[in-house]
């Protein structure tokens, strides 16, 4: 890899990816670099192979320009500024955007982000550079950084997401759900844009899709129509023993569990994984289904479960063999579930599914469940 540098009049201009770049600090350089190189601190040093250094001012944002890719293993430090944190997401906000937009996680991709029209969202980042709709860019979570803003800005103001679209305001001497702080002011009313420092724990804001395993010993069989007792079944001494809830063949068998979800939880629906296996040899199928209710303070726990919603899979042939079903469709919690809330589930063999023609006992190990977040804590409710 070699390093080429163009001079001219305003810019030093980087248009190959370089061996090595230094930086001087108050301990001076790494060992084999002539002290000679550089005269003070804030230099950089560029090493340009066969023990060729060259020393170089140290470049503002206005003055270093980047012809191709520059690829950084780990954190960029520039100056007084800090580390800045640049994280690949992409842009699902349904337009373009510019650089110092304001964006919030997307809610429906992964690694993407969206911008918001509500006042003190939670903000994940700031875009380093203008990204296209549907294009992954880069989007910055800490330190200095250009934020745009609706309305005047003060040095000093804490900086909140605002009524106006990938646009932040200030919030004063307010830190609550600030991702920043301005260290330059805007008084020209309407939109701007303002230098700030971006929270270290802005970056904690990333939320979306979690999961819960919940094992067969996690569960118990129903009053009525419950599945076996948990068992301990022995593969091979000194191997894994399996603890399971076995299903049988002929009439639909229920176990149940509870979960108090993290109040980050957005209340949505759910989606999940049913682990299985069978004591027997063969490629015959099974059905499984879920329900589940929400019940919060002071409602009655004698209320009716929500609509299921079945997986199916089939036997590998292979007695003892770890089935996984593939992921359910969407599953709606009944109750209008709010955070804080006990969410109960009845998972049960669904023998009546046409898929559903083993005739021997499905040994349930567990599931893995999922849900979205829609907040960086599980701060609790007042509820």
């Amino acid at each position: 890899m070699r390093l080429k540098i163009t001079f001219t009049s305003s810019y030093l201009t980087v248009t190959q990816r370089a061996t090595r770049i230094y930086r001087v600090s108050p301990f001076g350089v790494p060992s084999g670099i002539p002290e000679s190189t550089f005269t003070a601190e804030g230099q950089i040093i560029v090493g340009l192979g066969s023990g060729t250094y060259v020393a170089l001012s140290a470049p503002s944002a206005s003055n270093l320009r980047m012809i191709s890719d520059l690829t950084v293993a780990g954190k960029i430090k520039w100056g007084a500024g800090g580390d800045v944190e640049l994280l690949s997401l992409t842009n699902k906000s349904g337009g373009d955007l510019d650089l110092g937009a304001v964006v919030v996680q997307d809610a429906g991709n992964d690694s993407a982000f969206d911008t918001t029209t509500a006042e003190g969202d939670d903000v994940i980042g700031v875009l380093a550079e203008g990204i296209v709709n549907d294009v992954s860019g880069n989007v910055s979570q800490i330190g200095a950084q250009t934020v745009l803003v609706q309305g005047n800005v003060s040095r000093g103001d804490y900086l909140i997401s605002s009524t106006t679209a990938g646009r932040a305001k200030s919030n004063g001497s307010d830190k609550s759900n600030a991702f920043g702080v301005a260290v330059t002011a805007y008084a020209g009313g309407g939109a701007g844009s303002v230098t700030a420092i971006l929270f270290a724990d802005i970056k904690d804001k990333v939320v979306g899709k979690q999961s819960i395993w919940v094992p067969a010993s996690a569960m118990s069989p129903t009053e009525s129509n419950g599945c076996a007792s948990l068992a301990n079944v022995e593969t091979t001494a000194g191997r894994p023993d399996m603890r399971v809830l076995d299903f049988d063949a002929t009439a639909d068998e229920h176990a149940q569990f509870e979960i108090a979800f993290p109040d980050s939880w957005n209340e949505g629906t759910l989606t999940y994984l049913v682990y299985w296996t069978s004591a027997a040899a063969d490629t015959d199928g099974v059905a499984w289904g879920l329900q589940a209710v929400a019940v919060g303070n002071s409602d009655t726990i004698d209320v009716a479960y929500g609509t299921a919603v079945v997986v199916t899979d089939d036997f590998d042939s292979a007695a003892e063999d770890c089935m996984i079903t593939a992921e359910s469709a969407a599953l709606t919690v009944a109750g209008s579930p709010a955070a804080g809330e006990l969410c109960f589930f009845r998972l049960f063999r669904d023998v009546s599914d046409a898929n559903d023609d083993m005739t021997e006992d499905a040994r349930l190990l567990g599931i893995k469940l999922f849900f979205t977040t829609d907040a960086p804590t599980d701060a609790p409710t007042d509820d």
